[in-house]
């Protein structure tokens, strides 16, 4: 029953966040790289969303995976 629960909180977390601040999920598609992400979820250079998303993700490299959820900062 416990282990149930704590899925369950889990679960509602990943889906609606922790509170604070606001972030986004996007699920990387076939062909996508932190370019295209960042160009069709920002406005203006996308060079400093690159570095954002990389940032908030922990990625140490810019090659990324279909099927691979990445947070998106806010503005």
């Amino acid at each position: 029953m416990l282990l149930t629960l704590a899925l369950l909180l889990a679960s509602v977390r990943l889906a609606y966040g922790s509170g604070g601040g606001h972030q986004d999920r996007v699920v990387v598609g076939a062909g996508d790289s932190l370019w295209t992400i960042a160009e069709s979820h920002y406005t203006g250079d996308p060079r400093s969303r690159v570095d954002a998303i990389m940032a908030v993700n922990h990625l140490s490299s810019p090659n990324l995976t279909p099927g691979q959820s990445l947070l998106l900062p806010q503005d």
